[in-house]
């Protein structure tokens, strides 16, 4: 989950926010979450990663 990702979402989610479209903006706004923790997750298995490769040196 990139970056660019979470921006495209955001501009969506800012655009809808004009809408009275509450589903859209729901989806939207799920999609977003998901994003941000898949890259949380992403970012703390790294941490792990590195810290094994720290206690094996």
């Amino acid at each position: 989950a990139s970056d660019k990702e979470l921006k495209r979402l955001e501009e969506e989610i800012n655009k809808s926010e004009n809408y009275t479209n509450i589903d859209k903006i729901t989806k939207l706004l799920k999609q977003k979450s998901e994003i941000e923790a898949k890259k949380e997750e992403d970012e703390l298995l790294w941490l792990e990663k590195s810290e094994e490769l720290n206690d094996q040196a």
